[in-house]
This record gives structure tokens, sequence and C-alpha cells, in this order.
């Protein structure tokens, strides 16, 4: 019979092979293009600009002003401008693309932190404008929005430029996606990745090589490896846990990252956390796919019941299911619950969408039309860096804390799923 000794150098052994296999065995060329995708200079990262959103605001209202030394002129400026049109609640969505393309932006004025709004856009009168346009931008990188901020913003706007000669804009950008507090819903929410998506357009249309284009392009990457979903990184990401899950749990077990010890408590209570979703709400709630940093949950009711639920396209959860309940750590002690539809048949998800709009209790970026892979829907933030070092203030230990936020996540589900419940019925019950 082996000694625990001989034991213990067996699972060492063992776990140096997995990670050697993971890295530079013959089937290590996913793992090697993840390193590709993120082992790169970045000057935005050089500077500590991936998390400071005043530096994310200059770096934008700059490739925005029609004025300043890039070679975008004013296409890009016109490109927002475009995309405002296409949301439900824009005053602007009497302007046509035809309308912005005959529209003189060359006079356009772009100012940061005037009145301490964090992006300010003047469009004065031109021939075919009855009015000029003011848009205000308000941006959230990490932070969430403070208490009256919107408000305060909007009458400052509105006292300043008057309704008789300018058109109000206001906007709520954010990188998570998140909509603005009850009572300011004449602000326009908008995800950073819709915006940065619309330019990343114009550049490629452009066939654009240039300086200017190529540091946007550092910066669209940048965002990509730490803020926004990079849809080739999930991939790869996917595809080399499925492979080598035991060395990266192995990895996670032992990576000395902040935040990581959140993170290994809740893969370690995942089983169980499915269990307490499902028996503190009213539905039976599964464990489905994890990855390095989301743990996803599907409904069982809704995949038993409709066969529109199971028709994503097998990229995403084992189940198949079009809609997860996702659990995401952001970085370090971020972490969120959403609600997300995931990509699969293009009709089911339309219908599940649009039955979802129209639940007006689920509050959400709503946008006319469905993006074709992944839609973030409600969320509820569970832990941030500060909610972290107050709980351990109060002497809370790690289990504790998951245990808090846990609690949130179940007092979150039981808002919610009633509504989500509906929305599914609505797209897919048949009558």
């Amino acid at each position: 019979m082996a000694s625990k000794k001989d034991i213990a150098k067996e699972y060492e052994a063992n776990s140096i092979s997995k990670i050697e296999n993971l890295i530079v065995d013959n089937d290590a060329h996913s793992f090697q293009e993840i390193e590709r995708l993120v082992d790169v200079f970045c000057p935005f990262e050089a500077i500590g600009m991936v998390r400071q959103e005043i530096k994310h605001a200059s770096f934008l209202s700059y490739i925005l002003d029609p004025n300043r030394p890039h070679s975008f002129g004013t296409k890009l400026l016109e490109k927002f401008l475009a995309i405002l049109t296409l949301e439900e609640n824009s005053t602007l969505v009497d302007f046509s693309r035809l309308d912005l393309h005959f529209m003189d932006l060359s006079n356009a004025s772009v100012r940061r932190e005037w009145k301490r709004i964090d992006l300010l856009i003047e469009l004065p009168k031109s021939l075919n404008m009855k009015r000029g346009i003011v848009v205000a931008i308000e941006l959230k990188i990490d932070a969430s929005e403070s208490e009256s901020q919107l408000s305060k913003y909007k009458e400052t706007i509105e006292s300043e430029f008057s309704k008789d000669d300018w058109e109000h804009v206001f906007v709520f950008l954010t990188a998570k996606e998140d909509g603005p507090s009850k009572g300011n819903e004449t602000w326009i929410p908008l995800g950073l990745s819709q915006i940065i998506d619309g330019f990343e357009e114009v550049v490629k249309v452009g066939k654009m090589r240039d300086p200017s284009a190529e540091l946007f392009e550092s910066y669209v990457a940048m965002l990509r490896r730490h803020i926004l979903a990079n849809e080739k990184l999930e991939e790869l990401v996917h595809k080399v846990w499925n492979k080598h899950k035991e060395a990266l749990e192995i990895l996670i077990a032992h990576r000395p990252d902040e935040g990581g010890d959140i993170f290994k408590l809740i893969h370690e209570k995942r089983g169980s956390i499915a269990e307490r979703f499902s028996s503190e709400t009213d539905f039976n709630i599964k464990l489905d796919t994890c990855d390095r940093s989301n743990f996803h949950f599907v409904v069982e009711n809704w995949i038993n019941e409709f066969d529109e639920m199971k028709s994503g396209d097998g990229t995403w959860l084992d189940s198949n299911s079009i809609l997860s309940i996702v659990l995401k750590r952001w970085n370090g002690f971020n972490f969120t619950l959403y609600f997300y539809i995931g990509p699969g048949d293009a009709s089911s998800r339309e219908e599940l969408y649009l039955a979802i709009k129209n639940q007006k209790k689920i509050s959400f970026t709503r946008h006319k039309t469905i993006p074709k892979k992944w839609k973030a829907l409600s969320h509820r933030r569970l832990l941030t860096e500060k909610m972290y070092c107050d709980w351990r203030d109060d002497d809370k230990g790690d289990d504790q804390i998951v245990d808090e936020m846990i609690k949130t996540a179940v007092i979150f589900l039981k808002e919610e799923l009633p509504y989500y419940d509906n929305a599914v019925r609505v797209a897919f019950a048949k009558t």
C-alpha cells in the first residue's frame, strides 16, 4: 500500500504533467493563441489607463472631435450620432442618416468635464437644422451612478442651452450596459461595446492604416482584454477549458490574484449555489458551463417545456439554452449576476428578446434589435472592492462574504424570475 508521502508525490507529478500538457504539448496551440491575444505591448496599459474613466473620456473626446489632428475627421462623430438615432427613446429619431450626412459636423465642439459632465458635444445650427444639438455624455467604466448625478447634469444643460435653440440629448454610456437610475429615463443607455463596434466598422470600411487608426486599434484591444467581451478570446478559453479543465482548476487553486479566493470559493460551492437558487425560488435552476470568469446557470423548467429555449448554437452552454443566468467576475473583487441571451436560432432569440423588452418591470438597456451573439439583460452587483473591504472590516471571512453575495443573488432572482418566466411563456407558449 502506497504511503501518504508517495501519494502526495504522485499527485504533484500529475499536476505538473497536466500543466505541461496545457502549455507545451502538441495540442497547446489554443493556449498559445490566447497568449498571443493578451501578451502584447499596449500604450494605454503602460500609462495605467485600463480602468480610469477620466482617461477613457479624454481619449473618446479626442477621437470624436473633428478639430483634433487625427485622420478620422467627422466620421466617428457621424457614426456616434447615427447610433443614437436608432435608440428608442432618442430625441434624434427624426434624423435620418442622410440628414447626418449633409449636416456640417466640422463645426462641432467636443468638451471634457464641462461643469463636471464627462463629455459635451455641441452641434451649432446649420442649414438643414431647425435647432442646434447638444449631447451630454456620462461615462461609466467601473463606478456606478452617484445619487442625483444625472438629474443635476440635466438641469445644467436645460439652464445653459435654451430648448428654443437647442435639441437636448442625454447619453448614459457604460462598459457593462447599465441603465440609468429610476427617474432618469431621458438618459439614453448605451453600451461602450456598441459604440466601439461602430467605430471599428468605420475604420475597417475606410481601410485606415495610419497612426490614428493604429492607436485606436490598440485602444480597442485593451478594452477587449480587460473590459469588453472578446468573442474570439472567449471561444478559445472555452475550448482550452474543455480540454484542460483539471490543469486550469489546479492553476485557479494556486493563482495569487486579488479576489481569487472569492472566485475559488464560488467555484467550490457552484453546485450547492445552484441548489440554493432552486430551493429559495420557485424554479428548478441547475449549473451549466463554467470558465475562468463565468458561472452559468439555466432554468430547467423553461428548457424542458419549450424546445425554442434550447435552440443555442452549441458554442456557449452544454444545455444549449439561449437564456442563461451568469455569475460573472469582471476583475479582482467585482462580481455581478446577469441574465444573458446567448447565440442561437435567430428567430427564437428575437421572439424571446421582444417578449422580455415588453416586460416593463425588467430594467436593462433596450435596443431596437438584439445583437447577433450576446445580449446582457438585467443584473445585480454582488461584490465590489469597497463592499469586500467593508465586510472584512466587519470581521467577515471569505465564506461569510460569499454567503452575503448569494443572499443578494437570491433576492435578485426572486424579484426577476417571475417576469422572465412570463416573457418566456409569452414568446413560446402555443395557443
